[in-house]
């Protein structure tokens, strides 16, 4: 674990621009999914270069992302939050294929909360492994996967307001189908926490 670990900080060392990062001005969503893709863009760098590094990532990311005996990392309940686990794991299972199970797993439980945001968010992610070479990069992805977040939750909370202005009859009473969406609302309200999230 310490060599991963050593061996994860010595990948940002040589490879994070960290004045690019300053000069971007990132919203916290932003920094956290540009970390995420950092992470395994400098340690697939180096371990290029070192395959003992390479050794130490692959027992450090199944160490940490492979479920465990009576395990709770699957079972997160909230959606947004279950989200940004999906895309986490996608990225280390780049490298590590153990953990495309889990991976699966995590894309399930957020298609089921965000019908269809996986699929809009995946050609996206395909770009990554070829068009990421640089700290910038990393940023101008981070920024294009926000944005499809923010897309997503001004659509989502388009429709749900539709929904209710149909469930509303002409004497001003709300119709039966009303609580319908309510899973989709708390999706929604999970997904505008992280995008106004402070640090």
């Amino acid at each position: 674990m310490i060599r991963g670990y050593c061996d994860h900080e010595s990948a940002h060392i040589r490879d994070t621009d960290l004045l690019a990062v300053r000069a971007a001005g990132l919203t916290p969503l932003e920094q956290h999914v540009w970390n995420s893709l950092e992470d395994w863009r400098v340690e697939s760098k180096l371990a290029s270069i070192y395959p003992g590094c390479r050794q130490n990532f692959h027992w450090l990311i199944k160490h940490i992302f492979l479920p465990k005996p009576k395990s709770k990392k699957s079972q997160q309940t909230d959606p947004a939050m279950q989200l940004l686990d999906w895309l986490l794991v996608t990225f280390r299972s780049w490298d590590v294929p153990e953990l495309d199970d889990e991976r699966e797993l995590l894309r399930a439980n957020a298609e089921l909360s965000f019908p269809g945001l996986a699929y809009e968010m995946e050609p996206i992610l395909r770009t990554i492994p070829t068009q990421c070479s640089s700290t910038q990069e990393a940023i101008i992805k981070a920024r294009e996967i926000t944005d499809i977040l923010k897309k997503y939750a001004q659509n989502l909370q388009q429709k749900l307001q539709q929904d209710a202005d149909s469930a509303t009859d002409a004497d001003g009473q709300v119709g039966q189908n009303s609580n319908g969406n309510q899973k989709l609302k708390n999706a929604l309200q999970s997904l505008q926490r992280i995008l106004s999230a402070g640090e």
